[in-house]
């Protein structure tokens, strides 16, 4: 389902937001750019809970706010991504984001590649799962 919706930005002039599923096809949101305005932003429904998650409107150019140009994406499906430090609604797009690139997620740090928010909590992470994996 595809909605619009008048939003002003901070010039004081509209622009059309049009929500549509993160799982979109590429040929389809490509289709719908030739039919918006100019001043047109086109975003996923994670745009819309990041907003309400933050309570207020964040930029429409986010990343994972707008929809895939290319899933899935060849070569990574023998890479599993281990996100760690994210919470909330930023670690439910994220994995399913990173299922939708076509990689697996875990959410075990053993194996594969971890995506982390910084180097301190990279640090902070690994210690606790080094910890965790002694005890056992």
């Amino acid at each position: 389902m595809i909605e619009k919706s008048d939003v002003s930005n901070s010039d004081n002039t509209s622009a059309v937001i049009v929500v549509v599923p993160h799982t979109s096809k590429p040929s389809q949101v490509e289709q719908l750019q030739f039919d918006l305005p100019i001043r047109s932003h086109i975003v996923t429904e994670w745009w819309v809970e990041e907003c309400l998650h933050g309570k207020e409107l964040i930029d429409v150019q986010t990343t994972l706010c707008r929809p895939f140009a290319t899933f899935p994406i060849q070569g990574l499906q023998d890479l599993t991504i281990c996100p760690t430090s994210f919470t909330g609604v930023d670690l439910l797009h994220l994995s399913k984001a990173v299922t939708l690139m076509g990689t697996q997620y875990s959410t075990s740090p053993a194996h594969g590649f971890m995506l982390t928010t910084s180097r301190c909590n990279l640090r902070r992470n690994t210690e606790t799962y080094n910890f965790r994996a002694r005890l056992q």
